[in-house]
């Protein structure tokens, strides 16, 4: 399901994916960049924001929020 000629899909996704904590969903879509060349720069900047953004606590989709403790 991971379509990276829709930008929509990839949004919708990778909501899906962070919310929920997916690792290995994360890290097909982590090597997604590296193989598919033909992403569209729009949607590549989107899917490198979210990598950056969640860093290595994808298993904690909370992350973020932990600082309000």
């Amino acid at each position: 399901m991971w379509n990276t000629d829709s930008y929509d899909d990839v949004d919708i996704i990778l909501s899906i994916v962070v919310n929920l904590g997916l690792k290995n969903c994360f890290q097909k879509i982590k090597d997604s960049i590296n193989q598919d060349k033909d992403i569209d720069e729009l949607i590549l900047k989107e899917i490198i924001e979210t990598i950056d953004e969640v860093g290595g606590n994808i298993s904690n989709p909370y992350h973020s929020l932990e600082r309000f403790k």
